[in-house]
């Protein structure tokens, strides 16, 4: 009897044992799956977009991540989930073509590198991405605190490129222009599930600018993250959460979202007070402003 116990606890040990590790293992699966996930979210432009074309654009996003050649879909809504694709999502430099397969049943998908190479930029993108949002993102969810984080971050690392670059050139190689900025900082957002908009302008000599928009406390609000670095090294915030009005008075005309259509108008003045911005800190989920008068000013985020 005692030999039959001895065995039976032995079996019951080993089997604890077992779970213990696979549910060890499983955690582990989940929590790296958890920290290499990005959401696939796209221009608020865009953001009347079908349903069913959404799916297809997150299709898409799936597909280059995990270097896939070819995926079954309704070829009649491809314009539109490629208009999200290439306005959106950084990763789809690494596309070299797509195209409809022969029968009809999907797309055929071919990309400018070895799978490995592929892999090892969609990483570091993933990681670089992933590591300004864990920064601007600690301790907080006030998704107000967290804009003037990231916009932060990114207008005081800028180094400027003479060069075109795109989005996925700056996160990987640390240099860019006003648009690709723009579209990081645009893109890092809607990480954080808050709308943003791509803007295309022209400065007051006429040539072309990028800037962003973004909806914050139901108003929409103008970031122009390469002049305030220009301005001050993005130290301060003179050009974040401005009005149109705002915008104007900096010179910038013709503002366009990606789209094509009239960038909307914005008039809410809560950020106005940024505009004589000499320094500010963050304290909770207040913005404290301090003026060329050397007042503070207290803004709620």
């Amino acid at each position: 009897m005692k030999k039959f116990l001895s065995i039976a606890l032995a079996l019951i040990l080993i089997t604890v044992s077992l779970c213990a590790c696979s549910k060890n293992e499983k955690d582990k699966v989940n929590s790296d799956a958890e920290q290499s996930r990005i959401k696939y979210t796209f221009d608020s432009a865009y953001k009347s977009t079908d349903g069913s074309a959404v799916s297809a654009f997150e299709d898409l996003c799936d597909a280059v991540i995990n270097y896939k050649s070819e995926i079954r879909m309704n070829t009649a809504l491809l314009d539109s989930a490629l208009q999200l694709l290439y306005t959106s999502f950084p990763l789809s430099e690494l596309i070299s073509d797509i195209k409809g397969a022969e029968d009809g049943s999907g797309v055929v998908i071919s990309y400018k590198l070895s799978e490995e190479e592929h892999k090892k930029n969609v990483d570091s993108f993933i990681s670089k991405t992933q590591e300004i949002i864990n920064k601007c993102s600690e301790g907080t969810t006030n998704k107000g605190v967290f804009t003037v984080r990231v916009y932060n971050y990114i207008a005081s690392s800028i180094v400027e490129s003479a060069e075109a670059t795109t989005c996925l050139d700056t996160v990987l190689g640390g240099k860019g222009t006003s648009y690709t900025y723009s579209q990081l900082f645009e893109y890092i957002l809607r990480q954080k599930d808050i709308e943003t908009y791509h803007v295309i302008a022209k400065d007051a000599a006429g040539n072309g600018w990028g800037l962003s928009g973004a909806m914050l406390y139901d108003n929409l609000y103008y970031f122009d993250i390469m002049t305030e670095f220009y301005a001050n090294k993005g130290t301060q915030l003179l050009f974040f959460g401005m009005t149109t009005e705002d915008l104007k008075a900096e010179g910038l005309q013709d503002l366009l979202f990606t789209n094509q259509s009239a960038a909307t108008d914005a008039s809410d003045l809560r950020f106005d007070t940024c505009r004589k911005c000499t320094s500010w800190k963050l304290e909770g989920a207040k913005l404290l402003v301090t003026l060329h008068t050397k007042e503070i000013v207290e803004i709620a985020l």
